[in-house]
């Protein structure tokens, strides 16, 4: 999950050299991990949205979205 990049990122930007001895991702650069970070929210952000379209489309066809309140 993209949340615990950004809290070892967090925790890092915190306590600085102290967070070495975590050994929570200690295998990963500052630079790895906000790659990781990226890719994982750009990732997580186009399978919401294609999701979210693909239900919007489901329910429209199905008739549970009513027109005029769009609920």
């Amino acid at each position: 999950m993209p949340t615990t990049y950004w809290l070892e990122l967090l925790r890092r930007s915190l306590v600085g050299g102290v967070a070495q001895a975590f050994p929570t991702l200690s295998g990963f650069s500052n630079l790895q991990l906000l790659g990781i970070l990226l890719g994982l929210s750009i990732l997580f952000g186009i399978l919401g949205v294609f999701t979210f379209r693909r239900c919007d489309r489901i329910a429209r066809e199905r008739g549970l979205i009513n027109r005029t309140t769009n609920y």
